[in-house]
């Protein structure tokens, strides 16, 4: 999978610098151990609220002169279906559109942008995120109705909080009886949300 993360894109233009393991965002981060394409320091948000990410891009290749950028998210795991028709599964997909908003604020000059998840096991495929804008603006959407609802004094669980696999899951009453109990409850108040948790 290396071998493949490596050799997929054949060739780029003569001008294109690549770098790896970017960082964005970090306000702690220590600009004076490497050359970067920007200040990894300056915060970024999502639009029209106050909310600000940080994070790491796999990696980003950039032209010269900042005409145009490509940021690319490595995926060991297996390919969704239909991944190329996916913006934000849901809430579970987001790199690649967080990453193109970096871009976007960081080389604010940048005439295009190219965001990707690359597959790297059985056979390499890249996805490129069709329309960054839209997606930025349907991540905006979600945050802020998330902030709302959270300034309502709301905290929800997300739509896979039952599963084995969920993180926080040890953080829940042991008692499969809790999520009966709450079901409805929590239905009726994420009403707004469910909205995004149902998108592509």
């Amino acid at each position: 999978m290396a071998l493949a993360a490596l050799t997929l894109d054949a060739a780029t233009q003569d001008d294109t610098k690549s770098w790896t393991e970017v960082p964005f965002g970090d306000a702690g981060f220590d600009s004076s151990s490497r050359t970067l394409p920007w200040d990894p320091t300056v915060p970024i948000r999502i639009p029209a609220t106050e909310v600000q990410i940080k994070g790491v891009i796999d990696r980003l290749d950039l032209r010269s002169g900042r005409a145009a950028v490509r940021v690319s998210d490595y995926k060991t795991g297996e390919r969704p279906r239909q991944v190329d028709s996916l913006v934000i599964d849901g809430g579970k997909e987001l790199q690649r559109t967080l990453y193109g908003l970096a871009c976007q604020q960081l080389i604010p000059n940048c005439e295009r942008i190219i965001a990707r998840l690359v597959y790297l096991r059985d056979v390499p495929h890249a996805s490129a995120l069709g329309n960054l804008t839209e997606a930025v603006e349907q991540i905006t959407g979600f945050v802020r109705c998330a902030c709302a609802t959270l300034t309502k004094g709301v905290a929800l669980p997300g739509q896979d909080a039952e599963t084995e696999a969920a993180d926080l899951r040890i953080a829940w009453p042991a008692s499969p009886a809790y999520w009966r109990r709450k079901g409805s409850a929590f239905s009726q108040a994420s009403d707004d949300l469910s909205h995004y948790w149902g998108a592509k």
